[in-house]
């Protein structure tokens, strides 16, 4: 763990985070998010290898020590914006600053004992801190971080356009060449065993989509809307199955993982294709309505175990989409899996006095779930994990859906 001077002051204690758990009335979750408050205050590290503030890494829990980025600095991010609207600011600059001048975003930075680092320097990782960005600007009623982001977002852009697109047009995530970057987020996926090679990605095409749209509201630019509407072309057609009502990775492999649910969060589905994939994938007890929602792959696919991101819950996946869920305005579906997350977070907060990585989907021990059966040494999810918990997020959800429908 590295050293934290005795006398470092965090400049957040996310006490208004704490005052929050009430608001929700539903007690039996409380324990569970009082757990979260304490890892939130846990995970404050002091200013360091030149980020301008404190940053939050992924948890006192994480096998390889305290680190910063990836997707999971957005998700905690989002599980407190709405009442630490300031220090989701400044974790949004501390992410900004690794972005390199070409757009490249590294990966994780990985902080040792010994007060120096090491980052991931041919890895990135989904680019979703737009969404930050947004969420912030609403919280606060001011888009002026809008305007400071706007150039990093078009040097994302950029490095994207170069390095990750195809010519026929969609984008891609490395993985699909077996390379084992993990670059879509999500180690050892089965979508890409074996390897498809170079193929459109449903979630690569997605998250670029949502680049560009954030690009063209924030800047007002005309080539970036036309560019999100060809990509919002590309994958309702070509990445949407009718036979199966579920969005895949172009080519005939399809597998029926959580990445099918990205054109929803992202806006890009049509309003038709998002309700199917709702009604016939979402809520689906025998697909993806476990009693921990959601796999990461559905109980009908054949690829499905109990193995990290092959099969196990991670509350941050089910965070994104019911994000996309509140987008398409399906309330009701928010409803039952946000309340079907809460509960079996609080169940096995319960039973083993711990926040976890990824849970079993049918509430079973934890203990059942490996991690990476190559990697002896950490092959249980880990717990006291914060970054794939963003309990806050989902339970304003669940109550934003509960008004919404009242």
């Amino acid at each position: 763990m590295t050293s934290v001077a005795k006398d470092f002051e965090p400049l957040v204690r996310f006490d208004c985070l704490e005052q929050e758990i009430c608001s929700f009335g539903k007690p039996e979750w409380e324990s569970a998010l009082h757990a979260l408050v304490a890892l939130h205050r846990a995970s404050i590290l002091p200013a360091m290898h030149g980020m301008p503030y404190e940053c939050e890494h992924l948890g006192p829990g994480y096998y390889y020590g305290p680190a910063f980025g990836h997707w999971d600095v957005v998700h905690t991010i989002l599980d407190s914006v709405d009442v630490e609207p300031e220090h989701a600011k400044r974790q949004i600059l501390n992410d900004l600053y690794w972005m390199q001048e070409d757009g490249f975003l590294a990966g994780v930075m990985y902080f040792r004992k010994d007060g120096t680092y090491s980052h991931q320097k041919d890895t990135t990782h989904p680019p979703l801190w737009p969404f930050a960005v947004e969420e912030y600007c609403r919280v606060t009623g001011n888009d002026e971080l809008k305007q400071h982001a706007l150039p990093y977002l078009a040097r994302q852009i950029g490095w994207y356009e170069r390095h990750r697109q195809l010519p026929e047009g969609g984008f891609f995530y490395t993985d699909v060449t077996g390379n084992r970057k993990n670059e879509c987020g999500s180690d050892d996926s089965i979508r890409f065993t074996p390897p498809p090679g170079l193929v459109a990605c449903v979630d690569a095409c997605s998250h670029v989509y949502a680049l560009y749209a954030f690009a063209a509201q924030w800047g007002g630019t005309k080539e970036y809307a036309a560019k999100a509407e060809t990509l919002k072309q590309l994958i309702q057609e070509k990445l949407f199955s009718e036979r199966t009502g579920f969005f895949h990775d172009a080519g005939s492999n399809f597998r029926y993982t959580f990445d099918g649910f990205w054109p929803l969060v992202c806006g890009a589905a049509s309003l038709e294709q998002a309700e199917r994939v709702v009604r016939e994938w979402l809520l689906a007890p025998e697909r993806f309505f476990t009693a921990h929602p959601i796999p990461s792959v559905a109980l009908c696919d054949p690829g499905f175990e109990l193995r990290m991101w092959r099969g196990p819950s991670w509350n941050s996946m089910t965070m994104w989409i019911l994000l996309g869920c509140m987008r398409y305005q399906q309330y009701e579906a928010v409803r039952q899996v946000a309340q079907r997350v809460l509960d079996a977070t609080a169940e096995q907060f319960r039973r083993t006095g711990k926040l976890w990585e990824f849970y079993h989907p049918d509430l079973g021990e934890q203990s059942a779930l490996t991690r990476k059966p190559y990697n002896k040494e950490a092959n249980m999810p880990c717990s006291d994990y914060l970054g794939h918990n963003p309990l806050f997020a989902i339970a304003r959800m669940w109550k934003k859906a509960g008004e919404e429908m009242a």
